[in-house]
């Protein structure tokens, strides 16, 4: 079920930061078959200035019927497999074979215990 990823998938290699949200987790979502990217008009921006996004299929949104792909806002960090956008955090499931395809090409890998790591 993997859907088209975008065309510059973008792993950040970082450390998590510090001052993301913590506490009440009710309502994170679930996202699956996703991916890491920034979107392509920051192409030409620095690297350290890019904004990176998850794209995937989110379940439990309040927005979106289960299973509809999305792209979130922007990450601001994360923690552990929950990811901190700028509108709300998501849990990271089953990420999509394409990126892993993509990564592996790149020779990257994806950490299990952090696969989204940001810099701030």
């Amino acid at each position: 079920m993997c859907m088209s990823i975008p065309a510059n998938p973008l792993p950040v290699a970082a450390q998590p930061c510090a001052d993301v949200p913590t506490g009440d987790c009710s309502n994170i979502v679930r996202i699956e078959q996703w991916a890491v990217y920034n979107f392509p008009d920051e192409m030409n921006l620095d690297p350290e200035l890019r904004h990176i996004r998850l794209h995937g299929a989110v379940y439990g949104h309040p927005g979106y019927p289960d299973g509809k792909v999305i792209d979130t806002s922007v990450i601001i960090g994360s923690t552990g497999t929950i990811v901190h956008c700028a509108s709300r955090s998501y849990q990271l499931g089953e990420p999509c074979p394409k990126f892993l395809a993509w990564l592996a090409e790149t020779g990257k890998t994806l950490d299990p215990v952090q696969p989204v790591k940001v810099n701030c």
